[in-house]
Order: C-alpha cells, then sequence, then structure tokens
C-alpha cells in the first residue's frame, strides 16, 4: 500500500497557497488513520493495521505504508505540493509495482491540477492496476479539480458524525464515495520526537481519504486478484446511505469484503431415519455433507442440539419439527435446514372433532325446535354473550350436530360442556345422547339437587367407549331438557367433541363422577395414583357436603397448569383423571407438580410426579 502525502486546500497546491499543511503531521496522521497497528495499547488503531503488542518481536502482519515526499516547504517549516514532485512519486511506486511490490492503492490527499507530469504519472499508476484515491477537498464547493474531474480516480467527500456531508467537504456528481472526515483521531508527528504529539484529532476530506486506502488495502488482502476497477466498485456499490446528496453513499467496510466472500468450499447435508413415528421417537441422522468439515452444529427443532457428527436424538413430544445442520471449516460454514422434516405423533392424543362456543350461531349443530333458542343475554353463558337454552322434555327441546362423524378409527370418545340450570326441579334432569349408526342413546343423565343445582356454573365430561358402544360412520351428540315445563332452563356452552385411540382410561379435562362411598366419613383429597405417573394418574378426593369443587395443578413455581374440575360436585366419593398436559393440551416435562383442592371453605395440596 502507499501514501502519498501533502495539502488537501482544494486549490492549485503547485504554488503557495493561504492553507499551507506541516507534511510530517499531516502525513502521519492519513498513514495512521490506513495502517496503524491494532492491539498494541496505542491511541489509533488503523482501518488495515493488523494485530501486534508494538514490540520488534510482533510488529503486526497489517499492511505496510510507503511515505513519498511531495513538496518543499519554506522557512517556518510550512509545505506544499508540487505537481512535478507528486508525478516523480507516482512514478516510482509504479516503478515498484512493476518489480513486484503489491501495491493496493495511493492516497492523494491534496488538491491538483494538470500539470508537471501528473496526468502520465496517473495514466501509468492505473495502467498498473494501482488504484488513485484523492480526497475530494475542503472548499465547500461543487467544482472539481483536475484529479476530482477524472472518472476512474476514486473521489471521497468527506462526513460528520451525523453521517450528513461535512460543511467544508466539496460536492458534486463527480463525488464517488463519502467517509468520516470530521474530528478523526490518528497519528500525529511534529519534528523527530513524537512524544508530545503522538496523536491529534483533524477534520478535513484528506482524513475520508485514507478511510478508503485502508478498506482497498483490506479487499486486496482477502482477494488479492482484485483489480483497481474491482476494489473502486466493491467500495461505491457497498455503502451505507449517506444524509447529504452529491457526496455518494458512506463507505461500508463490512459491506465491501461481504461483497467478495469466496464460494464456501462445504455444503451441508444429512439425512434422518425414521422420520415419522410415535412418541418417544428416536431419530437417527447421518451427516451427509461434503467438503472438508471441521465441525458440526445440528439443531433438532425442539431445543434439543449436538455437535456429533452422526448423532441420535429422541423426540419425546408429538409435533412437527424443523431439522437443520450447520458444518464448519477453517474458513466459512454452509447450513442446510430441512422444514417439517421429523413428524412424531401421539397415539393417546385427543383430536377435537367438533368445538363449539355459539357466539357466531348454532356452530356445528341444528336447532330442534321452538323449545331450544340461541341465547344472547350474558348472564347464563359461561363464556362470550352465547348459550344454547333447551328447556323441556318435548321433542322439540334439542340440539343435535348437523353433520355426522366417522369415528371408527377411535377407542374412546369425550363430550365436554358447561353448562347452569335455571328452576330446575329437583330430580329433573337433562341428557347427552349418542347417536350410535341406527338408534340414539343416552349417554349422560344430570339430575337437578343430585348432580348440579340451580344458578351455578358446571363443567361436565361424558366419556363413551367402544367397549360399550358401537363407533359407526355416522355418529352424532345431541343434548335434550326432561324437564317439565317452559319454565324450566338449561344453557349449555363450550361444547367439545374430541376422540382418542388409546385404549387407556380417558383423561378427563373435567372430574368423571363415581359413588364409592356415598356416606363419607371425612373430607379428604387422596394421594394420586399412580404415583409417579407417565401416561395418565388418578386424583381421588372426597366430600362430606355437595358445593363448588376448584381442582386445579400448579408447577413448582405455583403457576397454573391446568385446572381439572371446577363447578358443583354431591357429596361422597370422586375420582379425576389427570393425562399430564397443561391447558393448551401440551405435554408436560418430567418434575414435581402440586394438585390443590379447595371445597367447603377448606384447602388441601399434595404433590405428584411426573417422569417420561
Amino acid at each position: 500500500m502507499t501514501g502519498v502525502t501533502g495539502c488537501a486546500s482544494g486549490e492549485d497546491c503547485s504554488t503557495i497557497d493561504n492553507n499551507p499543511m506541516d507534511f510530517n503531521g499531516h502525513g502521519t496522521h492519513t498513514a495512521g488513520t490506513m495502517a496503524a497497528i491494532t492491539n498494541n495499547a496505542r491511541a489509533v488503531a488503523g482501518i488495515a493495521g493488523g494485530f501486534g503488542d508494538g514490540t520488534t518481536a510482533s510488529p503486526g502482519n497489517g499492511c505496510k505504508i510507503m511515505c513519498m515526499r511531495i513538496g518543499w516547504s519554506d522557512a517556518a517549516g510550512n509545505g506544499f505540493v508540487r505537481m512535478d514532485f507528486a508525478a516523480q512519486a507516482i512514478n516510482y511506486v509504479v516503478g515498484m509495482k512493476q518489480r513486484g511490490v503489491n501495491v493496493a492503492a495511493i492516497n492523494c490527499s491534496w488538491g491538483s491540477s494538470n500539470s508537471g507530469g501528473i496526468a502520465a504519472a496517473l495514466d501509468a499508476a492505473m495502467n498498473n492496476d494501482i488504484l488513485v484515491v484523492h480526497a475530494a477537498g475542503n472548499s465547500n464547493s461543487s467544482l472539481a479539480d483536475y484529479m476530482g474531474s477524472r472518472t476512474e480516480i476514486l473521489n471521497v467527500a468527506a462526513t460528520d458524525e451525523a453521517g450528513l456531508r461535512a460543511s467544508f467537504s466539496n460536492y458534486g456528481s463527480w463525488v464517488d464515495i463519502a467517509a468520516p472526515g470530521v474530528s478523526i483521531i490518528s497519528t500525529y508527528q511534529v519534528g523527530t520526537d513524537p512524544i508530545p504529539d503522538y496523536v491529534a484529532v483533524l477534520d478535513g476530506t484528506s482524513m475520508a481519504a485514507p478511510h478508503c486506502v485502508g478498506v482497498a488495502g483490506l479487499l486486496e488482502s482477502f482477494n488479492p486478484s482484485l483489480t483497481r476497477a474491482d476494489k473502486f466498485s466493491l467500495m461505491v456499490n457497498n455503502t451505507c446511505p449517506a444524509g447529504s446528496p452529491n457526496i455518494g453513499g458512506i463507505l461500508n467496510a463490512k459491506k465491501a469484503l461481504d461483497a467478495i466472500a469466496p464460494p464456501c468450499d462445504v455444503t451441508a447435508n444429512f439425512t434422518g431415519a425414521p422420520t415419522s413415528g410415535n412418541v418417544p421417537l428416536t431419530v437417527n441422522f447421518t451427516d451427509a455433507s461434503t467438503g472438508p468439515v471441521t465441525s458440526w452444529s445440528w439443531d433438532f427443532g425442539d431445543g434439543g442440539a449436538s455437535t456429533a457428527q452422526n448423532p441420535s436424538h429422541v423426540y419425546s413430544a408429538a409435533g412437527t419439527y424443523t431439522v437443520s445442520l450447520t458444518v464448519t471449516t477453517a474458513t466459512c460454514n454452509n447450513t442446510l435446514t430441512r422444514t417439517d422434516y421429523i413428524t412424531v405423533t401421539d397415539p393417546n392424543a385427543w383430536v377435537t372433532l367438533s368445538s363449539d362456543d355459539f357466539e357466531a350461531g348454532f356452530g356445528s349443530y341444528t336447532d330442534g325446535g321452538a323449545d331450544c333458542i340461541r341465547y344472547t343475554g350474558g348472564t347464563h353463558a359461561h363464556q362470550g354473550v352465547a348459550a344454547i337454552d333447551i328447556q323441556d322434555n318435548t321433542a322439540s327441546s334439542l340440539f343435535s350436530h348437523t353433520a355426522a362423524y366417522n369415528v371408527t378409527a377411535y377407542n374412546t370418545l369425550e363430550v365436554s360442556f358447561w353448562f347452569k340450570a335455571v328452576s330446575m326441579e329437583n330430580g329433573e334432569d337433562f341428557w347427552v345422547q349418542y347417536f350410535n349408526g341406527s338408534t340414539w342413546v343416552t349417554v349422560g343423565d344430570f339430575n337437578a339437587g343430585t348432580d348440579f343445582v340451580n344458578n351455578t356454573f358446571n363443567n361436565r365430561v361424558v366419556t363413551i367407549s367402544r367397549s360399550q358402544h358401537n363407533f359407526p360412520t355416522n355418529a352424532r351428540i345431541r343434548f335434550r331438557c326432561d324437564a317439565g315445563d317452559n319454565n324450566d332452563d338449561v344453557y349449555i356452552d363450550e361444547v367439545v367433541f374430541r376422540a382418542t385411540t388409546a385404549t387407556t382410561p380417558s383423561i378427563n379435562s373435567a372430574p368423571a363422577l363415581a359413588s364409592a362411598d356415598p356416606v363419607p366419613r371425612e373430607y379428604a383429597l387422596e394421594q394420586n395414583y399412580p404415583n409417579p405417573f407417565n401416561a395418565g394418574t388418578v386424583i381421588p378426593f372426597t366430600l362430606l357436603e355437595g358445593g363448588d369443587v376448584q381442582l386445579v395443578v400448579y408447577d413448582i413455581l405455583g403457576r397454573t397448569v391446568r385446572r381439572l374440575a371446577a363447578g358443583f360436585f354431591p357429596e361422597g366419593s370422586h375420582t379425576v383423571v389427570f393425562d399430564g398436559r397443561d391447558a393448551d393440551g401440551q405435554p408436560l416435562a418430567s418434575g414435581v407438580y402440586l394438585y390443590r383442592l379447595v371445597a367447603s371453605g377448606s384447602v388441601q395440596t399434595r404433590k405428584m410426579v411426573l417422569l417420561k
């Protein structure tokens, strides 16, 4: 790399001007910006300076500077550029290039005129594939000097800290690029003793141009085959937007370097087997990448990862997973992502066949007649404002599935719902009925005074098993009221009809009622069984008297995981089956969980352990 130093007054520096500069200070400042050694505990880090500790043994391995004196000094020590001296310096650099010295660019932080042989010298430099970088000048003018008028030369304007054109910087369509030129700290020396004036802060397009020369050095060190035109276009075409017009874009070293990154010499590839199956699914992954791979990084899509070349991974939850492999060499990396590559199913998972909250109508159901209405008053709806109201024991006081469901592939069906009764006399009831392919059968019978009380929201689940019922291609569900007159109302809301292939006991989202001990001896929340558990566990509890019950599962930090029961329960013994899933139906991780029963003003809590 070559730095040719001088002044950047924007005038013809071949004669004495009004802005003389000291050659030592100006030259060392531009040189430091280009190539001051980095990481040596000194104040300045050059753009292409390399690393070192500043000692003779570790001088750094960055680009080097060839300093050429191109002017003369007066008696007061002020320096002035002469075009004939500048032409001689450039010709000297061209000769060094012809002798095998690698020259990335020439820094011209000085004004120019077409005199002293400068035109021929510049032609020689560019004919020998040397990039010439020129400071646009500091006259706040749109007029270009001689070098500014040459399109093959990279002309550089100065920007301030805000990315705007510096107030002094020249500008115009002839300017190719901008770089920082205000309050630039760099090396600085006047005389022979560097201690008093080791660094200085200077302004000028002279400070902007060496930024581009430093990046040119980086580009060439990264790819020595780049031509001067390549370096010119890489810098000009990979800039940041400037805040002012007529100065081009702002130099961006990273974007310019990224634009010449060579093709990576490795290609990631892999296979997995099997790619689908039931929980838990073990998949054996095989690396099929090409090239000199030195390391592997796997992302299995479920939070799991590996650095092995050919890992095995166990998927413990149902879902569809995207897998990525990144392979790395000493110089680059490459990634292959296979989207939705692994499909894991849970044979015990529930499939929702219909789900209705009746906010937009009857949904999956059809109105059975005059004594069944869609209620929208809000008070008797468990959520929102709507519910379905069934009233008496006429054939019209019902609502049923509009479409039939093919349930031949399932082993267990469930109907979960919320309801609230109003004015139901003790002994009056309503039914959940199931069409088994040939006839309607009652699968749930709920009696006032026994299974519920009026004016209370209740959540119930009805289980339909293959061992007791036919599972046809045209199954349907309906709700029907057996109350005595139109003054009796049952409001049904949030009805979910779902199915599973599981043959294990039903995992309810609400209690399955039992009466093994109709005359309870004490109020108690029992230990769940089995415990620890995997697929499911049973939670028993006993009530001395009927009343509202809340049964909730919490994690060890006290956060609610799932509400298992909420509503009225009669006195006696009851059980709830818990499937180890949260409120969204997602499997829980192994660990300790708490379950708490609140009933009749009493609270009891126990622990249970989920192991997978």
